[in-house]
């Protein structure tokens, strides 16, 4: 929850820019070429 806060924080930070939402979900292993599954990326778009 802290890098939630530590992300929201750095947003803050930039003009005209808000956080809308926050959430966290899980990325795939390092070293893979995409972040996000692909039922993630859905659900993130």
């Amino acid at each position: 929850e802290w890098q939630v806060a530590e992300a929201t924080a750095l947003v803050h930070t930039l003009d005209s820019w808000s956080v809308v939402q926050t959430m966290v979900v899980s990325t795939k292993t390092p070293g893979s070429k995409l972040i996000f599954g692909k039922g993630n990326f859905e659900y993130l778009t």
